[in-house]
């Protein structure tokens, strides 16, 4: 024993190494037993009792002697047998360390939008050997993982570690660089020296940048199974795929809802906060208001909630309105940060550079070609414009890198996007000969999938419509591309796929524009025939009906040379239209009887039509106040509307029948009927018979005495026909007089003032809320089909119109 305390208090080399293999012993302990109760490694026990590992921590002396159960007495004299370090004995050494090993970076700007993020990383730290932050370059990864470790820094006994990875260029220094972040090892200490250390250690090792290493993921999982006490908090582009390991994919900062006018609400995004913060630094005193926020919402949007982008494009708000940066966003890819980030990020195209050169060459074609597609893709729409057999394996490798979102459908598929910036990077280092080759390839692609949808047939229309909603910003952009490159033939072809597309969701306007473009190139007859029906069908109602009648007689008459009948059904639909606009319902009815025979010989639209002109015979009938024939025609034209599986059709015949019975006096009925079209068009999107359905529940209401609810209904009405930028129904001018005196009964019973009001009121409805309000005390069973005793029920089937 004297030999022992001489040892201790001369602080021998060895004298640790002995006292402390002799207490485990008399304490009847293994290495490993005593290195599982002072929450160390086994190897770590084992270095200090052979004395390769001398200079223990001091937490890691406490463990030991907590472990060993040692009286204060025994404590000391562990402590003393400590050799020197540097001329001073441990015992003169701070018993205590910092919280943070290794200073954290100190962060620039304020961390918005992370709050939920914050508590579940502190939450999955406490038990999670390795949590991997992911997501794209500009993400805030790294600002993340600062505050993470702040705020789990003194949970641990011996706190943080930060390890900057991203100037390391080599693999073999990612321990060395661990060991400097330590702070007690020296620049030169080897691997195993680096993992002794950590083995004694209980801290949060926090490894930011390593995508760019390839073995480092190996090497973390060294570490982790030699040092029992340490957690990894990693921020990589892509997961590390080893064991143990727990990815959070770090996802852009929540932006602001499209058509935000209220600067505090505009400020309660984390985007539109994170801009309007950046751009105080630049510009003090800066304020969004009502009239910028419109740009304010697009610029987070286009630059997809990334907060690097964001406060990049803010260095502009120094000298340009939120507008004017609109304007000029392209330029953000280029826009130089401040000096002090790293090289990387000094621009958002330096910091895609990075995650570019990280990908193999396939990748990088893949990552370039993609770049085409707006709005997402499927993987079937990815194998159209990529040329490499392993598509699948090309979208994984993307979206594990963070280039690419994946977006899993309730329908059991995923769609995959590009972020903005991502996207237009991608699309600039397209050559123009591989810019031109991917453009056609996803025209035809899109083509072939407008079709395909075939809108004028079928059951499982509004799946179709569904599909090709999912597709409009790629259908849009195939178009443009068909138009800009002289292909008029392939944009003439999308029209007549898509005019009732447009139509239904509202998209008239722009359509009518496009048509007109393409109407203006040297076609093809059928091309040109196509285009000309697609032109009649979308035409503004007040324009005039001249030119619409040269139109449809100029593609009757291409029809007839082709023997086409499905463009002469279209034509003749369009004919009996524009006569009853014109107030023949004479000529009409020739015209929908002479559609019918010629659809009524074809497929496809032809058959639609023909079911089409079968349903405007009772639009035609009421033109002649002739009520009764009306509702007999309406109720053919149903159950032609039913047989072809149209549920537009549906809706249109429903409200043909439900006026025809409103004029008989059968409100009751017509009730009825006009709901569950009311159902359909809400299911279907269909703002334009949608408004026409509530101007007819309105001359209920307001028969009925029920004024308030006819004017809200009169309100929502308008509205639609206002963002689809058309009347449509310059044909059902008995009900628009109709219409007008229900407008003025209610407004007399109700004052000026109160009917106003009610109007606005229902003039910022959606087409959700206004069909909730057409429907509001109706019986939910009627709303979802007629019964067997109403008339038009029975012998219909009512299961394929509604959901």
């Amino acid at each position: 024993m004297d030999r022992e305390r001489s040892v201790a208090t001369t602080g021998a080399p060895d004298a640790f190494a002995d006292r402390l293999r002799h207490l485990r012993e008399a304490a009847g302990l293994s290495q490993e037993e005593l290195a599982q109760r002072a929450r160390i490694s086994t190897d770590a026990v084992s270095a200090l009792e052979r004395g390769t590992r001398t200079h223990p921590y001091p937490s890691t002396v406490r463990s030991l002697a907590d472990a060993l159960a040692l009286d204060p007495a025994e404590r000391a004299r562990l402590i003393a047998s400590l050799p020197t370090r540097g001329g001073r004995s441990e015992q003169q050494s701070p018993p205590e360390r910092q919280a943070v090993r290794s200073p954290l970076p100190r962060p620039p700007t304020s961390l918005l939008g992370r709050d939920d993020d914050l508590i579940t990383l502190a939450a999955l730290l406490t038990d999670r050997p390795l949590v991997t932050l992911t997501g794209p370059g500009g993400v805030g990864k790294s600002r993340l993982g600062t505050a993470v470790a702040e705020r789990v820094a003194t949970r641990l006994r011996d706190g943080v570690a930060w390890v900057a990875l991203a100037p390391v260029i080599d693999e073999s220094l990612v321990l060395p660089a661990i060991g400097q972040a330590l702070g007690e090892i020296g620049a030169g200490a080897g691997a195993p020296d680096v993992l002794a250390a950590l083995a004694e250690l209980q801290l949060l090792l926090v490894v930011d940048n390593l995508e760019h290493l390839r073995g480092a993921p190996l090497i973390i999982a060294d570490v982790l199974a030699h040092c029992p006490g340490v957690r990894v908090l990693a921020t990589s582009r892509a997961p590390l795929r080893i064991r143990g390991e727990t990815e959070f994919p770090v996802t852009p900062l929540a932006l602001p809802e499209s058509g935000v006018t209220d600067p505090q609400t505009l400020r309660a995004s984390p985007a539109a906060a994170l801009l309007l913060e950046r751009g105080r630094a630049v510009r003090p005193g800066l304020v969004f208001t009502e009239r910028d926020a419109a740009a304010v919402v697009q610029i987070c949007q286009r630059l997809a909630g990334l907060p690097l982008a964001l406060e990049l494009a803010a260095v502009g708000l120094r000298s340009l309105t939120p507008a004017e940066l609109l304007d000029n966003l392209e330029e953000v890819l280029d826009v130089a940060g401040p000096v002090d980030l790293p090289a990387r990020q000094h621009t958002m195209r330096a910091t895609l550079d990075w995650s570019y050169g990280l990908l193999r060459e396939q990748e990088r074609t893949a990552l370039r070609r993609l770049s085409v597609f707006t709005g997402g893709f499927t993987v079937s729409a990815a194998r159209a414009v990529l040329e490499a057999s392993d598509v699948v394996a090309s979208i994984d490798r993307l979206v594990t890198q963070s280039l690419l979102v994946a977006h899993p459908q309730q329908d059991g598929h995923t769609r995959y996007e590009l972020l903005g910036p991502v996207a237009r990077y991608a699309r600039s280092l397209l050559t123009p000969d591989e810019a031109l080759d991917v453009g056609q390839r996803h025209c035809r692609h899109f083509l072939e999938i407008a079709e395909r949808a075939d809108l004028h047939r079928q059951q499982g229309q509004r799946e179709r419509l569904h599909h090709l909603s999912a597709e409009d910003g790629n259908i849009g952009a195939a178009v443009d591309w068909a138009v800009r490159h002289d292909h008029h033939a392939l944009a003439a072809r999308f029209s007549w796929a898509l005019w009732r597309y447009w139509w239904l969701r509202g998209q008239v306007v722009p359509a009518r524009r496009l048509v007109e473009e393409i109407l203006a190139a040297d076609l093809p007859d059928a091309a040109r025939s196509h285009a000309l029906v697609a032109a009649t069908a979308l035409a503004e109602p007040d324009v005039g009906t001249t030119l619409v009648r040269e139109r449809c007689l100029e593609a009757l008459e291409l029809a007839r040379r082709a023997d086409d009948v499905e463009v002469e059904a279209a034509a003749r639909t369009r004919l009996g239209l524009l006569a009853l606009e014109q107030n023949d319902p004479a000529s009409a009815e020739n015209h929908f009887r002479d559609g019918a025979e010629a659809g009524g010989r074809a497929s496809g639209a032809g058959a639609w039509f023909a079911a089409a002109c079968l349903v405007f015979l009772g639009a035609a009938r009421r033109h002649r106040h002739d009520d009764l024939g009306a509702a007999e025609a309406a109720r053919a034209g149903l159950s032609a509307a039913e047989q072809e599986g149209d549920r537009t059709l549906v809706t249109v015949a429903l409200y043909n029948l439900a006026q025809a019975e409103r004029a008989l006096g059968r409100d009751a009925s017509a009730r009825t009927h006009l709901a569950e079209a009311v159902v359909t068009a809400r299911d279907l999107g269909d703002a334009a018979n949608l408004s026409y359905l509530l101007d007819a529940m309105a001359m209920l209401d307001s028969a009925e005495g029920d004024h308030g609810r006819a004017a809200t209904l009169l309100g929502a009405a308008a509205n639609l026909r206002k963002v689809i930028g058309t009347a449509v129904y310059g044909y059902y001018a008995p009900d628009l007089v109709a219409r007008d005196a229900a407008v003025e009964v209610s407004r007399s019973a109700l004052g000026v003032d109160r009917f106003d009001a009610e109007h606005r009121a229902g003039a910022v409805l959606d087409i959700e809320a206004a069909a909730a309000l057409a429907l509001h005390g109706h019986d939910a069973g009627q709303a979802d089909g007629v019964d067997a005793g109403s008339p038009g029920g029975g012998e219909h089937d009512r299961d394929s119109l509604t959901p």
